[in-house]
């Protein structure tokens, strides 16, 4: 009984020593109100950022910062943290004392924090450390203004409806304008001299668009109710700004696919392609059994030309002869997309 008494205090003693041993392990040393926050050193390239589809796998900017203390021997957690307003949110996490920041994960932490895609906001940037159980604690800021992009998503267009499409009121894909700002639309194609025509939200007459709703009109564009181009026929950019009923015309955005059908001529633009929006370009036009080709981003120019070897394939059959595309199914009107952004080029039979 004696010995069976002298084990039962043994563990007992054992078990008070290891809730003690457990207690000082887990409780700080510091009262919350003495933990030392990271302090960032840190200041941005540029005073405002834009972001770009493009500039997706770029790194945006690297961060460094001091350590956190919470008086325990403890790694924590940093978060890089975007604040807009009220709105915190983690851009990445890391164990360490530096993180890179990609552009992608920026613009998704913006639009996480709620900030309106085209729309310039100024935002602050920290450093944050947490461990388990413990609240976070925040570092010093900084300050940048960025405009994020809405992804994967068209944006929406408006477009011209006239005598080139015989009034089609319903044709809303021949002549289209994209939203480029709120309320701004860009629109890039042929316009020939003394054509008339109307800008059309929808489908359908009803709230049409013609010169007595725009106040201000470029100086080749005149007309009252149907509106007529009186400049000389050829590519232009069409830039149409509801808010201040404006609509002018100003130098075209385009591609231009040149090969064997045009003597290979750089500047020749008799298949141009049309910028839509962001890095899309739009050409439609006829491909020739056996035809060979490359795509001209700068007219004139065979710098940075698309062919072969720099951008996917894909819609029809082709191959390739000393770095140029050959088309080789049989001779077709076809739809043609270049996508820089992808490096992609697709085509699709028109209807």
């Amino acid at each position: 009984m004696k010995y069976g008494y002298k084990l039962m205090m043994l563990l007992l003693g054992s078990v008070l020593m290891f809730s003690a041993c457990s207690e000082d392990l887990s409780y700080p040393r510091l009262d919350s109100n003495d933990y030392v926050a990271p302090k960032m050193d840190h200041s941005f390239d540029q005073e405002a950022y834009q972001i770009k589809k493009s500039q997706f796998d770029e790194e945006w900017s690297s961060f460094e910062w001091t350590k956190a203390e919470y008086g325990l021997a403890v790694i924590p957690h940093y978060s890089v943290q975007l604040i807009n307003g009220n709105k915190s949110v983690n851009v990445v996490t890391v164990s360490g004392l530096t993180a890179s920041v990609k552009y992608e994960a920026l613009n998704n932490a913006c639009l996480a924090a709620g900030m309106e895609p085209g729309v310039p906001t100024k935002v602050k940037v920290c450093v944050t450390s947490n461990f388990t159980g413990r609240e976070s604690i925040q570092s010093n800021t900084s300050e940048v203004t960025i405009t994020p992009i809405l992804v994967g998503v068209t944006p929406q267009h408006i477009f011209k409806v006239g005598s080139a499409q015989d009034w089609n009121e319903n044709d809303d894909q021949t002549f289209q304008l994209y939203e480029t700002d709120p309320g701004v639309f860009v629109g890039n194609f042929y316009l020939e001299k003394d054509e008339e025509f109307k800008i059309l939200p929808t489908k359908g007459w009803g709230d049409d668009k013609g010169g007595d709703f725009f106040t201000t009109k470029s100086d080749d564009i005149t007309g009252d109710g149907n509106m007529k181009f009186e400049g000389a026929s050829g590519n232009y950019q069409l830039i149409v700004d509801m808010n201040k009923q404006s609509i002018q015309t100003g130098a075209v955005k385009m591609f231009i696919k040149t090969g064997t059908e045009v003597g290979w001529d750089n500047a020749s633009e008799n298949f141009p392609l049309y910028n839509l929006y962001d890095n899309i370009y739009r050409g439609r036009f006829q491909l020739v059994t056996d035809e060979q080709f490359k795509i001209i981003t700068k007219i004139g120019s065979w710098d940075d030309a698309l062919g072969y070897n720099e951008v996917t394939l894909s819609g029809a059959t082709f191959a390739e002869d000393g770095g140029n595309i050959v088309f080789k199914d049989a001779t077709t009107d076809f739809e043609m997309i270049v996508d820089l952004d992808d490096s992609s080029l697709t085509v699709k039979e028109m209807e």
